[in-house]
């Protein structure tokens, strides 16, 4: 699925006065698809991969990734439940459906023509009825530059189309596509407009509502092991997701405590993943041990810890050993 922004055709102004008294009724629109509430919440992360414009642009800018970042900031403004984070100059390799969301400029859209009028296209991969991907290809075959107010001839504006383009990254649709006649930057086409208008700012404060609550994941150590020398620690734990959905992130946490766990204790490693629907996984990490300070035998146990709609929760655990730190 790819949404399409797209330079401003002529229209007929008689024409949008008969919906005019309809607007407040209906206002925005969302795509069918949306982020499970845990991905929305810690932050979906926009990997900014636009370059250099090559010369200082009209608004003074001298790097479209900065121009990316200002709109996702103007978005973060109004959001309530999700939030964008961004990855400055990222090099991961451009890929479609590889559960990252690239920004980037291109002659075409992973392969696929753009339409003769299109600027920018996002696209919305998906996975158990949840969305999983939103990229967003800037069209390199257009003239580009950054400025406020209305449109220059034959300059495509940058910001505004990637205010436009973040809010399909989020989840909003073309109101002007879905019977409505409003204002507002999630119209199809491009216009004199420069900022958010009441209707985006009100389609994104409802956006909570459309995230979907993080389904229950049965995750599982099948088997782990861990060694601790000279204050390094290497660890590698094996997860099993036994559900038919993604995870939220988890994290791997090698732990150490008097009493059997769950008790208080210490976290002397830990790692960060996460888990696709019926996936089993092999995680190995070398990381600083953060060892207890006081001496004496300690309990080892290998968790696995899930950020959920809750927050984090305790998912298993299986027993691993134990240690003896201080004087032998």
């Amino acid at each position: 699925m790819r949404k399409e922004f797209r330079q401003r055709t002529p229209f007929i102004p008689a024409m949008i006065t008969v919906a005019v008294s309809v607007n407040i009724l209906l206002a925005y629109s969302f795509l069918p698809y949306h982020w499970p509430s845990v991905v929305a919440s810690n932050g979906i992360v926009m990997h900014l991969q636009l370059g250099s414009p090559g010369s200082t642009l009209i608004d003074g800018s001298t790097s479209w990734d900065r121009g990316a970042e200002h709109a996702l900031a103007v978005w973060n403004n109004h959001l309530n439940g999700a939030m964008f984070l961004k990855i400055d100059d990222s090099t991961i390799p451009i890929r479609a459906n590889d559960g990252k969301n690239s920004v980037f400029f291109d002659s075409d859209v992973f392969g696929d023509p753009f339409g003769a009028t299109t600027l920018a296209v996002t696209t919305s991969w998906t996975s158990g009825g949840s969305r999983t991907e939103a990229d967003v290809i800037f069209n390199s075959g257009r003239s580009w530059n950054s400025y406020r107010g209305n449109l220059r001839s034959g300059i495509a504006e940058f910001r505004r189309v990637a205010l436009h383009e973040f809010g399909h990254a989020l989840g909003l649709d073309h109101p002007d596509e879905d019977g409505q006649s409003v204002t507002a930057m999630m119209n199809s086409s491009v216009s004199n407009l420069d900022a958010l208008a009441s209707d985006d700012i009100s389609a994104a404060a409802a956006l909570s509502s459309k995230f979907i609550k993080s389904p229950v994941t049965n995750l599982r150590l099948v088997r782990g092991k861990w060694r601790v020398r000279s204050k390094r620690a290497k660890v590698q734990f094996t997860v099993r997701n036994n559900s038919n959905f993604t995870s939220g992130t988890i994290k791997m946490v090698l732990w150490m405590s008097k009493r059997r766990y769950p008790s208080r204790g210490y976290r002397v490693a830990e790692k960060r993943g996460r888990m696709g629907p019926n996936q089993t996984k092999t995680y190995r990490f070398s990381t600083r041990a953060k060892l207890p300070r006081r001496s004496g035998r300690y309990r080892t146990t290998m968790v696995i810890e899930e950020f959920t709609s809750k927050g984090w929760r305790r998912k298993h655990w299986l027993t691993a050993g134990s240690m003896k730190i201080g004087r032998r």
